[in-house]
């Protein structure tokens, strides 16, 4: 993995020799945090103004792209499978993955809308950041759209091409724009099975 680091003061721990990718810190205090037996194909990890990033043991990356830019934090649990995933975390927030998930690809998730929406009568901002948090052993299908201020709960499935615009429980299989339940009382498993 290629560390830039053109202002000193960040600090990356953990072996990351199977990594493959860049990872950029802009400014100073950024921090990334790597597990054991990390590995990862087409890394781009961005760390701005004290941001953080930790990758628990045995996450396996593919396509994966993170950019913090404003005091961000992002939590990977323990052996997830991120395929091809953009974490957007353009202002203080933070997104928690639990251990155990399973990404597609073409997924995004944020944390904020990216520009800022005001009152037009009182110039007050009418949307910031929230944080995502995703619970363990979650199944997130291709180009879904995660955003902000939701949680997914445990053991949940999110169909393809769904957008998840509000929390969903534990347990559920949930699609559509927005993302709606489908089925309640649902796990899942790794393996196929009969």
């Amino acid at each position: 993995m290629l560390i830039v680091d053109p202002d000193g003061g960040n600090i990356v721990s953990g072996e990351h020799s199977h990594i493959q990718g860049t990872v950029t810190f802009s400014g100073s205090g950024n921090e990334l945090i790597v597990g054991d037996n990390v590995r990862g194909q087409y890394v781009e990890m961005l760390l701005q103004n004290t941001s953080r990033v930790y990758l628990g043991p045995y996450v396996n990356l593919g396509d994966f792209k993170a950019f913090l830019y404003d005091r961000g934090l992002l939590r990977i649990g323990r052996e997830s499978g991120i395929g091809s995933v953009r974490f957007l975390l353009h202002e203080q927030s933070e997104c928690s993955v639990g251990r155990e998930c399973l990404f597609s690809e073409g997924i995004d998730v944020s944390t904020s809308d990216m520009h800022t929406m005001v009152d037009s009568n009182t110039r007050q901002r009418i949307n910031p950041a929230a944080n995502v948090h995703i619970g363990s052993k979650v199944w997130i299908g291709k180009d879904v759209m995660v955003l902000k201020g939701t949680t997914i709960g445990s053991n949940s499935i999110v169909g393809a091409r769904s957008v998840v615009t509000k929390s969903l429980p534990a347990n559920v299989a949930a699609a559509g724009v927005p993302a709606r339940i489908i089925r309640e009382n649902v796990d899942w498993e790794f393996n196929l099975r009969d």
